[in-house]
């Protein structure tokens, strides 16, 4: 598998410390692919925005940062995404998405059954266990930073996703992780209400620091 020169060269940065953790950063679909759009804008677009914002938040905080590509445009299949995280040894793979749901607000999702895809079966129970772990410590810090904000759509598993239910259990980016992953429907974009919050300065912000306080809260456990 071919991996990008930023990417290669992202994979092999030295720790900042023996204490700094190292998080992947996944900003979900490209041009290509898109995602779900709202009025205003597309959720790739979105999630590139978010993802460089919240780079900067968590290096800010001493971690280091992969990210799963880098241009906007660019489409990366799920298992080189989740490929990149292992090879990195990351200690958190945060994944970003925006919802097409006929709800609205924020939500996080952990694999807490293995799937499949192409033959291949995962993740392992570690992972699953690690994962619903740093999920459910990320979410608690993630709602209770947005302060209201945005409406509280639970802790999920994604097995509730209509792709995770397609292939068992798991959504294909969890299928091939070794370290432990979540993904976070940022906001339901096709809301008028969600829309206007994400691609506000203020809102953005906002959920920005959310994202970095429960990214702190899911890793701080391994300086312990």
């Amino acid at each position: 598998m071919k991996l990008s020169l930023y990417i290669l060269l992202s994979l092999t940065l030295a720790p900042l410390s023996a204490l700094a953790q190292r998080i992947c950063v996944d900003p979900g679909h490209g041009r290509k692919t898109v995602g779900t759009t709202g009025k205003r804008v597309a959720e790739y677009k979105v999630c590139w925005e978010v993802a460089q914002r919240l780079k900067e938040a968590l290096e800010k905080q001493g971690m280091e940062v992969v990210l799963t590509k880098e241009r906007v445009e660019r489409d990366v299949p799920n298992s080189e995404r989740a490929e990149i995280a292992n090879r990195a040894k990351v200690d958190l793979m945060v994944r970003l998405h925006c919802d097409a749901d006929n709800d609205h607000g924020i939500a996080t999702f952990y694999p807490a059954k293995q799937g499949k895809i192409r033959g291949k079966s995962g993740p392992d129970e570690s992972v699953i266990e690690s994962s619903r772990a740093s999920a459910a410590r990320f979410h608690k810090a993630l709602i209770k930073s947005l302060d209201g904000a945005l409406k509280n759509r639970g802790l999920r598993t994604d097995s509730q996703t209509a792709v995770g239910r397609r292939l068992g259990g798991a959504l294909e980016g969890s299928i091939y992780a070794k370290i432990p992953v979540l993904l976070v429907e940022m906001c339901v974009l096709r809301n008028a209400k969600d829309e206007a919050f994400i691609t506000s300065k203020e809102g953005r912000e906002k959920l920005v620091a959310a994202l970095a306080a429960g990214v702190k809260a899911a890793t701080a456990h391994d300086k312990e």
